[in-house]
């Protein structure tokens, strides 16, 4: 009997050795989450310029925050205007047009208004040098944004990113239409040539991506002051002028780029 009462304390001695430990898990646990809480509150969303945040208003997007913008005194790019070669020239048109051996004189300007091939090749040509341009351009924007997202720091809200991320997913519907989709799976499977999955991981990852770089063009355009033209009407252009105006504070080129 004895026994019985004995195994009986040291059971309860356990349970509530255990009940102790869980409380004071417990109580550490929200000790803990209010630090991490109070630490959050400490920072501060940086400035951003009132085109940006109206922008980001019509995207759904209203809690994300740049916290930390980099250093960019020393991002620069310099361009060069890019070479075209024949042989470059040549192996664009053939991807481009196909190897027509037909192009005379009478085709071109039937066809292209042109009075002569040689003519129509020229104009061409110019119109490579300027594809090539706008195709370094993009990607010298690119490695910028890169390394200013990289070294800065922001808050990202999941639900901002899954309602940017619902536009992104918006657009590609409209984009399955233009190829004759006319159903999301379908045109994401055959069309893209990913998963449903994979597809919606890639558009969450965009959607990240864009808000971090609307934030970061918006700070920087209220830091340095950069203000567009008011009277354009549309949103979404004023918004290029402004992310033009900020490439150019890194970008340089030659006098003939």
């Amino acid at each position: 009997m004895e026994q019985w009462l004995i195994n009986r304390v040291l059971i309860c001695i356990h349970i509530m050795n255990s009940i102790k430990r869980y409380i004071s898990i417990v109580v550490i646990f929200i000790f803990l989450s209010g630090c991490s809480l109070k630490q959050e509150e400490k920072y501060e969303a940086l400035p951003v310029s009132l085109l940006v945040k109206s922008f980001l208003s019509e995207s759904g997007v209203s809690e994300s925050s740049i916290i930390q913008l980099c250093d960019y005194d020393g991002i620069c790019k310099y361009l060069k205007s890019p070479e075209v070669t024949d042989e470059r020239f040549e192996q664009f048109y053939i991807e481009t047009h196909g190897d027509d051996e037909k192009l005379t004189d009478e085709v071109v300007k039937e066809n292209f208004g042109f009075n002569s091939v040689e003519e129509y090749i020229a104009d061409q040509k110019v119109k490579y040098s300027e594809h090539l341009k706008i195709t370094l351009i993009m990607q010298t924007q690119t490695e910028i944004m890169d390394e200013l997202i990289s070294k800065s720091q922001f808050l990202i809200s999941d639900d901002d990113i899954a309602e940017y991320s619902k536009n992104i997913v918006k657009g590609k519907t409209n984009e399955g239409l233009l190829y004759g989709y006319y159903d999301l799976e379908e045109y994401v499977q055959d069309g893209l040539h990913l998963t449903m999955d994979q597809f919606m991981e890639e558009c969450t990852e965009k959607g990240k991506r864009a808000i971090c770089e609307y934030l970061v063009i918006g700070c920087i355009a209220e830091k340095e002051g950069i203000r567009v033209d008011e009277s354009i009407n549309d949103i979404g252009k004023q918004y290029q002028e402004l992310e033009n105006e900020v490439f150019d504070l890194f970008i340089d080129a030659d006098d003939d780029f």
